[in-house]
């Protein structure tokens, strides 16, 4: 739902506060931002309210003064304007020192008028420049647009009361919150800087909502162990630290340094990447023993096709899991190993030794099915280029390499296919539900997912 995105833009600052659950506010922003305030925590009011947060305009002396009031120790206080006249954000700070605020930091957002994908530190102009080249206008306009943003931007300054902080995150000089998502439940990625810093170190990641707890949750224990199993493994991030941040899952872990791969994608670095890829996909497996059917069936393959027929029956064609049950019901023993299950070239970052790294561990599977992130991978790739016998060729000499490593028959490997599409279609359909019911990307998805795995069961239905 567009409403409830374009009113979570309106307060993602709060990732900027240092509190772990949701803030008890007083709202003194003249109304200009309540309804989306009560998205941030329990609203407080009258003269003995006593508050966490207080959000207000331009911070002159006296509201200050009344927030002051209604605060706790450590608590703290937003103060938000628009179009701001030379010289107001010295005032702004200095007002704030004045009533015994303290940790006063000013952001804005950007990089365009009017656009919220990312906040900006105003006292850290170097990251600022740094962000924002990485960032570059794609027309003149833009470019004239974003002159004029440097001046006209609107203000937040966030400050606190001294007083011990509980929050278990980095409490960096600045921070860099990228916001941009398209859909509700989407992440807001925080990035953390020290003085001195040209890259941060690590990255924090802060769920929206609350329905996005869960995916965080999962990643945590994903790469915590992922450490744990394989400790030798490079391109994988490592946990650095876990807990909440007002009120909703918050998580650090390793910055990677690199480019995505569809940054840069084209035949020649396809052929070059997709067999290290390949390798390293070898490499997260390690070396599993094939289990039986009957010890991962039911959750890898029933659960699955039992959810998307019950939850999700008028997006897949008549009798679909029926028909999928069939064709996945010749599997045969095959080890268990991690699933990334969103391995596409946006999720894989070449690092700065030239090896492949993989980020984005939301719906990963610890004991999942080999096969299933190759598959997508390739898939994706291709799709990204113009498909070519050549490419054709790659892909076909990457699955043999890996097919190879961890004996996998063709017959399981033709199956293994179809479910590929089937958990990538259940994963789209599942954010169809609640808050982005309707939302056009993981719609398109589901149609693209769906329609992938009919074409890979009309083939193997051709082949029995």
């Amino acid at each position: 739902m567009s409403g409830v995105n374009e009113l979570l833009r309106q307060v993602d600052w709060r990732f900027l506060l240092r509190q772990r659950e949701a803030p008890r506010t007083l709202d003194m922003s003249d109304e200009t931002i309540s309804e989306a305030l009560q998205l941030v925590g329990p609203a407080v009011w009258g003269p003995d309210a006593e508050a966490d947060l207080a959000v207000l305009r331009f911070p002159l002396l006296r509201r200050l003064e009344a927030a002051r009031r209604a605060l706790r120790p450590g608590g703290e206080v937003v103060c938000l304007w628009r179009a701001p006249r030379p010289g107001r954000v010295r005032r702004a700070r200095a007002f704030l020192s004045q009533a015994g605020f303290v940790d006063i930091r000013f952001y804005r957002t950007g990089p365009q008028p009017g656009e919220t994908e990312l906040w900006l530190p105003l006292d850290a102009p170097e990251i600022v420049e740094r962000v924002l080249s990485e960032r570059p206008p794609h027309s003149r306009r833009e470019a004239i647009e974003r002159r004029a943003w440097r001046s006209l931007a609107p203000v937040c300054a966030i400050a606190r009361l001294p007083g011990e902080s509980t929050d278990p995150l980095p409490d960096p000089d600045a921070w860099v919150l990228l916001t941009g998502g398209a859909e509700s439940d989407a992440k807001v990625v925080g990035l953390p800087f020290s003085e001195g810093q040209t890259r941060p170190s690590v990255v924090a990641k802060f769920a929206r909502v609350a329905k996005a707890d869960a995916a965080l949750e999962r990643e945590a224990t994903v790469l915590r162990e992922l450490e744990r199993e394989r400790p030798g493994l490079t391109g994988v991030p490592r946990l650095r630290a876990s807990g909440r941040r007002v009120g909703q899952v918050a998580i650090v872990q390793d910055a990677i340094d690199g480019k995505a791969l569809n940054a840069t994608m084209n035949p020649a670095e396809f052929a070059a990447v997709a067999p290290q890829v390949t390798r390293w996909l070898v490499a997260l497996a390690g070396e599993p023993s094939p289990q039986p059917p009957s010890a991962w069936t039911q959750r890898l393959v029933d659960e699955p096709l039992d959810e998307l027929e019950r939850d999700f029956a008028e997006l897949a064609s008549g009798h679909f899991a029926e028909r999928a049950r069939r064709a996945l019901a010749g599997l045969g023993d095959l080890p268990l190993v991690c699933e990334h299950r969103d391995f596409g070239p946006w999720n894989i970052v070449l690092s700065a030794d030239g090896g492949p790294a993989a980020i984005d561990w939301e719906d990963a599977e610890l004991r999942g099915l080999p096969g299933l992130d190759l598959i997508y991978f390739l898939t994706s790739a291709i799709s990204e280029l113009e498909p070519s016998p050549e490419l054709d060729k790659i892909a076909t000499a990457c699955v043999a390499e890996y097919r190879a490593a961890l004996g996998i028959g063709e017959d399981d490997f033709r199956r293994l296919r179809l479910l590929c599409w089937v958990v990538q279609a259940l994963i789209a359909c599942r954010r169809l539900v609640g808050t982005t019911r309707g939302s056009v990307p993981a719609a398109a998805d589901a149609d693209l997912f769906l329609r992938l795995a009919e074409d890979e069961l009309h083939r193997l239905e051709d082949l029995s």
